[in-house]
């Protein structure tokens, strides 16, 4: 809102950067700064942003009929796509279908890292250093926002209405879709998104609350049948994703719109 009203004002142009340094600390310390965002009950009973969607989350879409082997086949895609992306972190590494399924069948590669799951290194984005930058204009380009939307929940997953965990993206979209006068259908075979894929799980539970899907297994099956691959009728994070891009926090989003 802020920046949306100062370019109706007199700043014709403004230049938003992002930037994250995290690899310098240690992957306890990365957890602890990451775990802030999480309500302090969770934290009290030593709950992580790992955690929750390797043993609270999963188990619920399971349920909904998502396989571990959905989890392998998009993390394989992004590993792939991510490999010819030169602003990619694993640009250049796996590019070649048998290099990514033989790490992620290495036990030592991508290890179990939620003790009492299935849920495996490939599953979330990596901790990484990176920035990235956008300038936003209220003069003519060929480039237009036609659409914005924020959605508010529950810090605490078990406090939220539905929708999977994703009610605030029910709501954004919502919002987005109105001002831009479009319906979510609109996007197919003629749009791409970018997802955050930080843990690969959350990806589905998104695009169906983004109202593109009429529920998981609907989303989960697209991916299935290749509809949301480079040449699907709704490609999906063909940048390679927070997943093989990387994810420094602070210029995740902001990289999104750049790849976009």
């Amino acid at each position: 809102t802020v920046v949306f009203n100062s370019l109706r004002g007199e700043k014709p142009k403004l230049l938003l950067i992002g930037a994250e340094k995290m690899t310098h600390l240690s992957i306890d310390e990365a957890t602890l700064i990451i775990s802030g965002v999480l309500d302090q009950e969770s934290r009290k009973q030593g709950k992580t942003m790992l955690s929750i969607a390797a043993r609270d989350v999963m188990p619920i879409y399971l349920n909904h009929g998502l396989r571990y082997g959905d989890l392998d086949d998009m993390a394989a895609q992004l590993h792939l796509r991510a490999s010819k992306n030169p602003n990619a972190r694993f640009y250049g590494k796996y590019p070649k279908p048998e290099e990514i399924w033989a790490a992620l069948r290495d036990p030592q590669k991508n290890p179990v890292v939620v003790k009492g799951t299935n849920y495996r290194r490939f599953y979330s984005a990596s901790v990484d250093d990176g920035a990235a930058a956008i300038i936003l204009t209220n003069r003519e380009t060929g480039i237009r926002i036609i659409g914005v939307g924020q959605g508010n929940a529950p810090m605490k997953l078990e406090d939220r209405n539905g929708h999977y965990g994703f009610e605030a993206t029910y709501e954004a979209a919502k919002q987005a879709f109105g001002m831009a006068h479009l319906n979510p259908a609109d996007l197919f075979k003629q749009g791409i998104i970018e997802v955050h894929d930080a843990f690969l799980p959350y990806v589905y539970p998104q695009l169906t609350e983004m109202g593109l899907f009429n529920s998981l297994i609907d989303c989960i099956c697209a991916f299935r049948e290749g509809k949301c691959n480079e040449n699907g009728t709704l490609p999906v994070n063909i940048s390679g994703g927070l997943k093989g891009i990387g994810h420094p926090l602070a210029a995740s989003s902001i990289r999104q719109l750049v790849s976009i």
